[in-house]
């Protein structure tokens, strides 16, 4: 069976949680899509879990990072900084970090209209960025000036 398990079982005194994430399910159609949903997606299944039981719960901590790595492609050491990411801004700075120019046109590029969206906000972001780029001409010739590390757009 594809898709997701929160197992969560109550014992007298204890509580006792793990996950399985046996694959995308149906419902998560742009996860399959993208790779950028696809860990806004595993992320969405980190909340709902903490949202359900405590962390110490958790019998199979490493499940987020296993799904990052098989799912998503992550490497072990991005996955790990993303995971301890305190706000969804920290992990949209990471993960934006780890994928690639292409990975990244997709992302703002994808219809959020019709595609599911994992990233809180990204679908209003993308349109504006999206409208933004296509029509994208630089016109700061001194960008240096402003700052020294900005890259060289008038060339």
């Amino acid at each position: 069976m594809a898709g997701y398990i929160i197992h969560i079982e109550y014992r007298e005194g204890q509580e006792l949680a793990w996950v399985e994430i046996n694959g995308f399910s149906e419902e998560s159609r742009s996860a399959r899509k993208c790779r950028f949903q696809t860990i806004g997606w595993i992320l969405d299944i980190v909340d709902t879990v903490h949202d359900k039981t405590h962390p110490d719960n958790l019998l199979n901590e490493s499940f987020a990072l296993d799904a990052l790595i098989k799912y998503a492609k992550m490497d072990a050491t991005s996955g790990e900084q993303l995971l301890v990411a305190k706000n969804w801004r920290k992990r949209f700075e990471v993960v934006w970090q780890s994928l690639d120019d292409l990975e990244r046109e997709e992302a703002v590029t994808l219809n959020y209209d019709y595609w599911d969206n994992y990233w809180p906000g990204f679908d209003t972001y993308n349109v504006t960025l999206r409208k933004f780029l296509m029509n994208y001409k630089p016109q700061l010739s001194n960008v240096r000036d402003l700052d020294p590390d900005a890259l060289d757009l008038a060339s």
